[in-house]
């Protein structure tokens, strides 16, 4: 990964074999939300384990001045898939008012001191939202959190009030929510073999509970009439018709402020579904909530120094990027350890799908160092192989962390308000070159430069004034361009 101040050279041509990146400043897109990770349990079980000093070097790596600058947060509303043991807010059956809810000691210990932290580091720059995995076990129709089922009928105000109770009880300790998610991976609900905690909505199911009960009832609590409502939170082939369902009613669509997605089967939908959608709804926007690598099964796990993972997540944030989503890859635990990946295989009965992923993007140990242009996040940091997460195995990660590479340059570069700008490539060298640009509130331009090739190339920026940057791109590298006119 590299980032620089380009010196803006007037009038320089370059070679004929030169990749040319015309870039019109004139034209606008989307706007930047942010970037990120979650912060899990798993997460604070780690960070806790580490001496004091390291603990900070680690949390200013992501939210620092000098680190990633991580400007948005996702907290799972009780445990999730990595969590280390399975809990509600609420397990009294029959507590339709919630009268017993309670944040579990795993928020009070883990979640709400890292949460502090980033929040400090930042400014209070943090967006957070939420996402629930599971109700409590009695509220399901199966009376489990893990596995296939849905809400129970008759349910659906109960429900509404837990989200509020959730961010009454984290607006106690000073934590307010910019959004929330209605459901995480609603569609694995339906599946009989998941393992993990789940909840089934259909498009239409989701869009009626929005409409009838969670909009109204966060419009009324003083804690929640703020939070935004982000729908799907699931895989980018369903978002055509969880959008058509929640924006063409208009009972519904008032409440919902945008669509989540996870990049794990991407290839199965044509990324050009979010432009459809972005056209036909322009006033909502599309967050990628969660994204990691290494759980493709016969490639699972950690990687040290897997350049490939590196270069998927930033070919997937500038591919998003051009096209409409504002967040670009959110990581699923900002820091994740060998323990974490051990329990959560172990309640797959050792089968390898999903274990084992990195720092910055979504599920790994999320060190930044590097870069990125998203959102579960970003670019990442394998998990380092070892059998305890300490203050060697994380500082040696710090240190030999690769893919993280991919997330770094847009979270620390691109700031929330940065808007998207018409920009194409052309000429030879433009083979194996990605790009996306943006330009800042100040009038900044951030150009990002994905070069897949194994040799180096030379690429010339171009305005549409006439102004010319030459910018020498290494062989398999990320680079942000950086100047301002």
């Amino acid at each position: 990964m590299n980032s620089r101040s380009a010196p803006v050279l007037n009038g320089y041509q370059g070679s004929w074999l030169s990749a040319r990146i015309s870039v019109n400043p004139a034209v606008t897109y989307h706007e930047i939300i942010g970037f990120g990770g979650a912060f899990t349990d798993a997460a604070g079980i780690n960070i806790a384990s580490l001496s004091a000093p390291t603990q900070e070097r680690l949390m200013q790596s992501m939210y620092g001045t000098k680190g990633a600058r991580y400007s948005i947060g996702r907290v799972p509303m009780a445990g999730n898939d990595f969590s280390t043991t399975i809990y509600s807010y609420d397990d009294h059956p029959g507590d339709v008012n919630m009268s017993q809810f309670a944040l579990a000691d795993a928020d009070l210990t883990y979640k709400i001191p890292y949460i502090n932290r980033a929040l400090n580091l930042t400014g209070g720059d943090l967006r957070l939202f939420s996402s629930p995995w599971s109700a409590p076990a009695w509220m399901k129709t199966t009376g489990i959190m893990q596995g296939w089922g849905s809400l129970r009928a008759g349910l659906e105000d109960a429900w509404a009030k837990y989200f509020v109770r959730f961010f009454e009880e984290y607006l106690a300790h000073g934590i307010s929510f910019w959004a929330t998610t209605v459901q995480n991976e609603p569609s694995t609900g339906a599946l009989p073999f998941w393992r993990w905690q789940t909840m089934y909505w259909s498009a239409n199911g989701e869009k009626n509970f929005v409409a009838q009960y969670l909009g109204p009832a966060l419009a009324a609590s003083n804690a929640s009439m703020s939070v935004k409502i982000i729908g799907l939170d699931d895989q980018r082939v369903f978002l055509p018709i969880f959008a058509y369902e929640a924006y063409s009613d208009p009972a519904s669509s008032k409440y919902y402020a945008g669509m989540g997605l996870h990049w794990y089967f991407d290839s199965a939908a044509p990324a050009l579904s979010m432009s459809a959608v972005h056209a036909a709804y322009p006033d909502k926007f599309i967050l990628y909530t969660e994204a990691c690598a290494g759980w493709v099964p016969l490639i699972q796990g950690p990687v040290l120094g897997e350049w490939q993972r590196a270069e998927s997540y930033a070919s997937s944030i500038i591919e998003v990027g051009q096209l409409c989503s504002r967040s670009l890859f959110l990581h699923k635990n900002i820091v994740l350890g060998p323990e974490q990946l051990r329990r959560r295989m172990d309640r797959l009965e050792h089968r390898p799908e999903l274990a084992g992923l990195s720092s910055s993007f979504a599920k790994n140990l999320e060190l930044s160092l590097l870069c990125t242009l998203h959102l579960k996040h970003l670019v990442r940091f394998d998990v380092v192989p070892s059998k305890t997460f300490d203050d060697t195995t994380c500082l040696r990660a710090v240190r030999r962390g690769c893919p993280t590479t991919s997330t770094r340059p847009s979270s620390r570069f691109l700031r929330p308000g940065a808007r998207r700008v018409q920009s194409s490539i052309s000429g030879i060298d433009a083979i194996g070159v990605e790009h996306t640009t943006f330009i800042e509130p100040d009038g900044q331009r951030i150009l990002t430069v994905l070069n897949t090739a194994p040799f180096a190339k030379e690429v010339i920026i171009e305005e549409t004034d006439g102004t010319s940057i030459k910018a020498n791109v290494s062989p398999k590298s990320i680079t942000s361009v950086i100047w301002k006119k």
